[in-house]
């Protein structure tokens, strides 16, 4: 089983004060957490997975290579499960 890994080059990893256990946690150097969005990790789980590059939703997604918070893309929707129903993220 293959794992896709995706770094963001803005994150740094260093250890916060009083954390318990000394775990690290994630911090972004940019004031404004912008992440590079992971493609390779959420394309192939998102509902629209079988629509062309160039069409509705995909195209915005692929406009859109960095997001605030998040490495997901801007309408990466779950595919739907066996009850029928999509979520959005």
């Amino acid at each position: 089983m293959s794992t896709t890994k995706c770094e963001n080059p803005k994150m740094k990893r260093k250890e916060k004060k009083g954390s318990p256990n000394g775990l690290l946690f994630l911090f972004s150097m940019d004031e404004r957490d912008l992440r590079i969005v992971c493609f390779a990790l959420y394309c192939g789980s998102c509902a629209h997975f079988e629509k062309k590059e160039n069409e509705e939703p995909c195209d915005d997604c692929l406009d859109h290579p960095m997001n605030e918070h998040t490495d997901k893309p801007v309408n990466w929707t779950k595919k739907e499960e066996q009850n029928g129903s999509s979520e959005k993220m």
